[in-house]
């Protein structure tokens, strides 16, 4: 303890201000990957809803009577909603990414050096003045500026390379969400089993009552 409060005095100032602002740096990352997870799980929750409208006419009727035939049927429906939903935005991504690649075949460029040519042109850099704190971390001592401006002169390569990332990308992330619906209707499926055909004892009393 000594050690650290005698470390904290030798700092400079300019040392001080980095390690305060270290500090609410990482205080703020904590708050947004909290709030994420939060943000997560409530989407999920309402992805796994999906199944009550799914099941809702079946479990009414009285068709089902135990738990393994609900999870079958229950599972079956919602793996049918995941190829409905999927098959297309997978199909976009699968093309493109194939554009992508016949491209550079078809040019010779093995390599795909056209693919990072491309989305090197459209990019800009900022360059940094860095400063070392602490006697060994370097980190930025001001506003960066502009180092290389983004080049937008038209070349087919370069943007057949972007826009096919661009829409096979969007295309693979609602992939990616139709695949995590499908994961939280599973969560869903097996907490409605254990509602419905668990053994408990508490309402079992309930419903005699």
């Amino acid at each position: 303890m000594n050690y650290f409060i005698s470390t904290l005095i030798k700092l400079s100032e300019n040392d001080k201000r980095v390690l305060i602002a270290l500090c609410l740096l990482v205080l703020v990352i904590i708050v947004i990957v909290g709030y994420l997870t939060i943000w997560v799980k409530k989407i999920m929750t309402n992805q796994g809803k999906k199944v009550d409208k799914m099941m809702y006419d079946i479990m009414k009727a009285k068709v089902i009577t135990d738990s393994k035939t609900f999870s079958r049927v229950a599972k079956l429906k919602s793996r049918r909603y995941l190829v409905k939903q999927s098959w297309l935005p997978l199909l976009i991504a699968l093309f493109f990414t194939g554009v992508i690649l016949v491209y550079g075949w078809a040019t010779g460029d093995y390599g795909m050096h056209y693919f990072v040519q491309g989305w090197y042109d459209i990019s800009f850099t900022i360059e940094w003045e860095m400063t070392t704190v602490f006697g060994f971390l370097k980190l930025p001592a001001d506003f960066g500026h502009i180092g290389k401006l983004s080049d937008f002169s038209w070349n087919f390569g370069k943007y057949l390379a972007v826009c096919s990332t661009i829409i096979g990308g969007v295309a693979t992330i609602i992939y990616l969400l139709r695949v995590q619906a499908y994961i939280a209707r599973g969560f869903r499926i097996r907490k409605l089993k254990d509602v419905y055909f668990g053994k408990d004892l508490t309402k079992l009393a309930e419903q005699q009552m």
